[in-house]
């Protein structure tokens, strides 16, 4: 059985206490990343702190930054089952270095005060599926495609033993644009007992062309901008660049 905590504080107040290094949550985070613990929930919820919530709905994401398709695709699938939706935050991921202290309590600064947030150390889906059965995962047809490759399980066997791990939860599943167009469950090939798992949401019901890639490349434009003026004037790093048109 997965070994879950929680941190009874809004996600914005656990960053800053992260930040801080307050005692009760760098143990629980220090638990997390040794393996000690699997899955912290961070923000509202209605259960006793003895209480053990079984999530039902959840987006697994980096939210690096979180915006407003994240909202809607909870939103919408919390909505579809009837339950509280939360989302998930690994702190180890397949593809990216571990979830640095500092990192994850930027990424929690971002969610406000009604929403939660589970922070897990769990970077594939089969680990997922183990902390939280019998849920259902919120997930860009993106990263479904991504679920059924081969290469994060050690290779076809492993892909075969990870699906059956699979079999206990369900996949509600989001329509996004990519290079070939913009792709659903239907368009996409997966192995059928993947498949079998998946319910699509229509892009009438459901389209946001934003992703959290486009907006940090965005954000970093706009500060080499910055800089780049900032030199052009010779201020100093971290002075106000004067108005110069009142």
């Amino acid at each position: 059985m997965a070994v879950r905590r929680r941190i009874a504080l809004p996600p914005a107040a656990a960053a800053e206490a992260l930040r801080e290094g307050d005692r009760e949550v760098t143990r629980i985070w220090d638990a997390l990343v040794s393996g000690a613990v699997d899955a912290a929930l961070v923000g509202r919820t209605a259960e006793a702190p003895s209480a053990r919530p079984e999530p039902r709905c959840l987006l697994p994401g980096s939210f690096n930054p979180i915006h407003e398709g994240h909202r809607r695709m909870l939103g919408l699938a919390a909505a579809r089952l009837g339950a509280g939706g939360a989302y998930e935050l690994a702190i180890l991921n397949p593809d990216k270095p571990p979830l640095a202290p500092g990192d994850a309590a930027g990424r929690l600064a971002g969610l406000s005060g009604a929403e939660a947030v589970w922070l897990t150390r769990a970077p594939t889906f089969p680990e997922k599926a183990r902390i939280f059965p019998g849920a259902t995962f919120a997930v860009g047809v993106d990263t479904l495609v991504r679920i059924a490759e081969p290469r994060y399980y050690g290779g076809p066997e492993g892909l075969a033993a990870a699906l059956s791990i699979l079999g206990q939860c369900r996949f509600l599943v989001f329509g996004r644009r990519t290079a070939a167009g913009f792709e659903t469950l239907e368009s996409v090939a997966l192995p059928a007992p993947l498949r079998t798992l998946c319910d699509g949401v229509p892009e009438a019901d459901f389209r946001a062309d934003v992703s959290s890639t486009e907006l940090r490349r965005s954000r970093d434009s706009r500060g080499r901008e910055r800089e780049r003026e900032r030199e052009g004037r010779g201020v100093a790093d971290g002075a106000p660049i004067p108005d110069w048109n009142p």
